[in-house]
């Protein structure tokens, strides 16, 4: 009698750890994920989009040219660029505050791309 109890407990504990298995690894529902975003090759053309225009910028294209001697930029000091043409600028400067997070945050989308 001791004998079938103890098969009777084991077949029991085997019918509820099987039971209760479960997919313990499930995506979130809330939010963005690598296995619920690049489902459309439309969500990859617009992650490609969004790095290139972070690469890129036509103010940037502009206050980079009066920076420099090849343009003359009379309308005043707009984001520092006659400070960085006269050299007088100084790491407080906002334009060289932004310019690294401009820059990286279209390396981190291309590198998530």
């Amino acid at each position: 009698m001791k004998k079938y109890s103890t098969y009777k407990t084991a077949f029991l504990v085997l019918l509820a750890s099987l039971s209760a298995c479960k997919k313990l690894d499930l995506a979130p529902t809330n939010k963005f994920t690598d296995s619920n975003f690049w489902t459309t090759t439309e969500k990859a053309g617009a992650v490609l989009n969004t790095a290139y225009s972070q690469m890129f910028s036509n103010d940037y294209f502009f206050y980079n040219e009066g920076a420099s001697d090849n343009a003359y930029n009379g309308r005043g000091d707009n984001q520092g660029a006659a400070s960085l043409a006269a050299g007088t600028y100084d790491p407080s400067l906002g334009r060289i505050k932004q310019e690294w997070g401009f820059h990286y945050s279209g390396i981190k989308t291309c590198n998530i791309f």
